[in-house]
């Protein structure tokens, strides 16, 4: 049964409450999925954030240790869980983890890390020699098997380092091993537009992911979203929509008609 919610903190108590189900040393797997422009970079930051700083409080308390998996408690920010998820431009980015403090108990006690999809784009020069340049972002621009790959690798921890690529938008490539999962991360977050989608490949993903989370977003928001999007890039306004209606709405229109399965709706606060 789908169920929908509309808060950061409430999502994060989900997570809080299946990390204290889940056996000893086994990783909690969750997907956020959407539309481009939807919001998904800004939710699984969001909720990145909000896990390690939990988790952060939880190894102060108890003396500058780890926390266990059921020992941490939800830390709600009213400006995490408002407004604040908007951001300059509409501009998703990769991200590959929100704590970034260097003193030794944040990143000991650092338990969740974002993995993106988007580290999986083909290079433009593969995409140029298939003729795909100008469907850039469609399900067959993506390294599928290599990024089911990855989450498999990753649902099984051993205890080795896995790093993990992202994409850089402003140089609009992939960029090798830019992050890293260490055995300290109970909690992934997989972030992406196809999580859900039931086509050849894509359909692999869903059993990996123990809380599917789908973004529930009106198409005209995304336009405008996906229009401010390019215009942040520097295309003329003409451009702009041109981009935004001849790609990137007909992928969102994939994604809102045809994944299937999501364990929650969210009702996005960037409205």
């Amino acid at each position: 049964m789908t169920h929908t919610i509309d808060s950061v903190a409430a999502l994060v108590q989900r997570i809080h409450i299946m990390l204290a189900e889940q056996s000893h040393g086994q990783r909690l797997v969750v997907a956020i999925a959407g539309a481009p422009g939807a919001g998904k970079s800004t939710l699984a930051e969001q909720v990145c954030s909000l896990l390690n700083r939990s988790a952060e409080q939880a190894a102060a308390d108890a003396g500058n240790s780890p926390p266990g998996l059921d020992s941490a408690e939800v830390s709600a920010d009213s400006s995490l869980a408002g407004d604040s998820d908007a951001r300059q431009h509409g501009a998703e980015t990769a991200v590959g983890g929100a704590a970034t403090a260097g003193d030794t108990v944040e990143h000991a006690a650092e338990m969740a890390i974002v993995v993106p999809m988007d580290g999986f784009h083909l290079d433009n020069a593969i995409l140029n020699a298939r003729g795909q340049m100008a469907v850039k972002g469609s399900p067959p621009t993506f390294d599928i098997n290599g990024f089911v790959a990855l989450l498999h690798r990753l649902s099984v921890p051993d205890g080795a380092d896995v790093y993990i690529p992202v994409f850089d938008r402003d140089a609009d490539l992939s960029r090798n091993a830019a992050h890293c999962v260490t055995a300290r991360h109970s909690v992934i977050i997989v972030e992406g537009n196809y999580l859900l989608l039931p086509r050849k490949g894509w359909k692999r993903l869903a059993p990996l992911f123990h809380l599917s989370v789908m973004l529930d977003v009106p198409l005209q928001t995304l336009e405008e979203r996906l229009v401010q999007r390019w215009l942040y890039h520097g295309l003329e306004p003409e451009a702009a929509r041109q981009r935004a209606l001849s790609n990137d709405i007909p992928n969102a229109r994939i994604v809102q008609e045809e994944s299937t399965g999501a364990h929650l709706y969210f009702k996005s606060v960037r409205q």
